[in-house]
């Protein structure tokens, strides 16, 4: 039922009435639809929606693995040794991944310096296609170099204690890492033991 907007507010209760016995009400404002009213679910309607399946359950999905430069660069370049290995767990994986700015610098770095042009102009593509994705809040940088300094001996940088804080920020203990040395040594801020390293951990 279509409602303009001063009708709305001349009989307010009698529409609220008609919402209330289940009716949807579509505000127009100028002979354009702005809005909808449309009544709360209560318990019947509810159970009787799941049962019928025009409601659904929202399911709760684990955190995002990390994404590491190295695993993205294992991707892009044939040649690297890892390249078959990190391929065939991506194609199969269902997740999307999260990583930091930091990462996508160094991943964009080393494209140039290692891989050539085809690296670069593919890895770029992913970017602004929205392959990765990125997350940094206002605290980021702090943090990462919290990290990186409580990590001095094991010679982490700020890419990969971004990455630290960052599996804490989302509740995610998985890392896509190739970086065996750092990321087997520094533990997760959060309940996790260990992180586990994707793909290297996949099978267990």
């Amino acid at each position: 039922m279509d409602v303009g907007i001063r009708d709305l507010k001349a009989r307010l209760s009698e529409h609220l009435e008609r919402v209330a016995r289940g009716e949807v009400i579509t505000v127009t404002s100028r002979g354009r639809r702005v809005a909808q009213i449309v009544p709360v679910l209560g318990r019947d309607r509810l159970d009787r929606g799941l049962a019928e399946g025009w409601v659904t359950r929202q399911v709760e999905r684990p955190p995002e693995p990390i994404l590491d430069t190295s695993v993205i660069y294992a991707l892009l370049d044939a040649a690297d040794r890892r390249h078959r290995q990190a391929l065939e767990w991506y194609d199969a994986l269902d997740e999307e991944l999260v990583t930091t700015p930091l990462v996508l610098a160094e991943a964009d770095h080393l494209a140039a310096t290692r891989g050539g042009p085809r690296a670069v102009r593919a890895f770029r593509a992913d970017v602004g296609a929205g392959a990765y994705l990125v997350e940094w809040w206002p605290t980021a940088a702090r943090e990462a170099a919290e990290l990186a300094d409580r990590y001095a001996d094991l010679g982490i940088g700020l890419t990969d204690a971004s990455l630290v804080a960052l599996a804490a920020r989302v509740g995610s203990a998985d890392v896509a890492t190739f970086d065996e040395r750092h990321f087997r040594a520094v533990r997760p801020l959060g309940a996790a033991d260990a992180f586990r390293l994707l793909p290297l951990d996949a099978s267990g």
